[in-house]
């Protein structure tokens, strides 16, 4: 399977009995799924994060109560190196042994650059963001060797507009 296979679903509702077929499929458990507390399903098994937008959900952060539950939207997928079990077909065809330079030479030059220390994280932040067609691609890289640490890829068409490539 590669990323493609994945992202086909982006705009697909959770509700939707095909792709909750895929995702029991990749390992996701549909009932892990609470907008209060976080809008991804995560699969610990094939290091998949999936990523939901749901704009009708009416609920509280703070005490986590769901008092509408919504129509979530599959709109973003994290990969990490356990991924890898899963995916055999990355963006750009990179692989998280890969550097920054090395990325940086299959994907061409990155539209938006992040290289800062982040005080709140306590850590350094190198991400280099990249699109093809409607699918905003985020690479996050360990600040010590420059290798991939995380990738997300972002339908374009359904973020936030401060997401938005």
């Amino acid at each position: 399977m590669n990323y493609s296979d994945v992202t086909k679903y982006f705009g697909t509702k959770l509700s939707d009995l095909d792709f909750q077929a895929f995702l029991k499929n990749i390992s996701c458990d549909l009932t892990k799924y609470n907008v209060s507390k976080s809008q991804y399903i995560l699969s610990e098994e094939n290091g998949l994060g999936v990523g939901f937008k749901d704009e009708e959900a009416v609920y509280d952060e703070n005490d986590q109560t769901v008092f509408e539950k919504g129509n979530p939207v599959f709109s973003a997928i994290n990969l990490s190196i356990a991924s890898c079990k899963l995916l055999k077909l990355m963006p750009f065809d990179t692989k998280f042994s890969d550097t920054r330079t090395m990325v940086r030479g299959k994907a061409g030059k990155p539209i938006k650059i992040v290289d800062y220390e982040s005080v709140l994280l306590n850590k350094h932040m190198m991400i280099d963001h990249y699109k093809i067609d409607n699918l905003a691609i985020s690479i996050d890289y360990e600040a010590k060797n420059e290798t991939i640490d995380f990738i997300q890829i972002r339908d374009n068409n359904q973020v936030d507009t401060d997401l938005k490539l």
